[in-house]
């Protein structure tokens, strides 16, 4: 069930032009970067889902970085459930980007 919540946000992403990924090391600037989700068991056949999905692009952090990621968000939030999202950087290796973390629920059922 719960890589069922991570193929919702990727398919919604990637239907909204949003290139995705699941393992930092195959990031692209710009993209989203999909972490694995927490959940809480609501009954066997159900689980409730919160997933952080890092919007990222290229360095660095200036005003067009900013509006990228605007733009990014603008797009994952009419795209999949976001429930909130804040400014952020996202190492991956020894690099920085910036970044958007925007956290998605989503209540999976078997």
């Amino acid at each position: 069930m719960l890589q069922e919540a991570v193929d919702v946000i990727q398919e919604g992403l990637t239907a909204a032009g949003i290139v995705s990924a699941t393992d930092p090391r195959n990031i692209k600037p710009p993209c989203a970067l999909i972490d694995p989700p927490s959940f809480t068991v609501v009954n066997p056949h159900m689980i409730s889902t919160s997933t952080v999905v890092h919007l990222i692009v290229p360095g660095p952090g200036n005003r067009d970085a900013a509006k990228l990621l605007m733009q990014l968000a603008d797009d994952a939030v009419a795209a999949i459930n976001v429930v909130s999202g804040s400014p952020s950087t996202t190492t991956v290796g020894s690099s920085e980007f910036p970044s958007y973390d925007l956290t998605v629920t989503y209540t999976i059922q078997s």
